[in-house]
């Protein structure tokens, strides 16, 4: 069985496309509260609210072409957020670990150059402990116009929705725990080389 994959296998080596990017993200909208009353207790919450500086993230992508303008793969890597402020915390710099499920659809073919679009959705790994509320592991969606130049310098500018899952500890009068989500939206622009 494993003799008769072996052209297959080697062809889909030749096939994966793989590319490295840096990019910045900046938050965008307005921060929304909201209010849950729980029992004798009145809690405001951040429905959606904007990261306070711009962050960084570095993404490998690798993707098997499907068709000649349409592929699909798995990207990750590593994005940095400054000196945010928690409820309780002193600024801090945290990391988080996104795992996505990426498509690329080429829109227009122009030799070496091409733009189309990609699109990404998947799980955001990270944990901050703030004393009262813990951030832990959050989902991301991500829509980007991409231009390929000379087959080999990738730049993209997009849209991306992080959703974070909170959790609020509440002390008094007894230990009860409210679950919420906070929604953010940024651009993102980034750079990248196809390798």
């Amino acid at each position: 069985m494993l003799i008769s994959l072996q052209p297959f296998l080697v062809n889909a080596q030749k096939k994966l496309l793989f590319d490295l990017s840096i990019g910045i993200n900046k938050s965008i909208g307005e921060d929304m509260l909201a209010t849950k009353i729980t029992g004798s207790n009145e809690i405001q919450y951040y429905k959606k609210k904007k990261y306070s500086h711009p962050y960084l993230n570095v993404i490998g992508t690798v993707l098997y072409p499907l068709t000649k303008d349409f592929s699909l793969g798995l990207k990750s890597g590593i994005y940095v957020y400054f000196l945010e402020t928690y409820l309780t915390a002193a600024q801090q710099t945290s990391v988080s670990i996104p795992i996505e499920l990426a498509g690329r659809l080429k829109i227009l073919d122009m030799g070496k150059n091409s733009a189309g679009i990609d699109l990404s959705g998947g799980i955001n790994l990270f944990s901050i402990n703030d004393v009262i509320e813990h951030y832990g592991n959050g989902k991301l969606i991500n829509i980007s116009l991409y231009y390929l130049a000379k087959n080999k310098h990738l730049v993209k500018i997009g849209i991306e929705q992080q959703i974070d899952n909170v959790q609020f500890i509440i002390t008094e009068p007894n230990t009860n725990l409210f679950n919420y989500k906070i929604n953010r939206l940024a651009i993102s622009l980034t750079y990248g080389i196809k390798l």
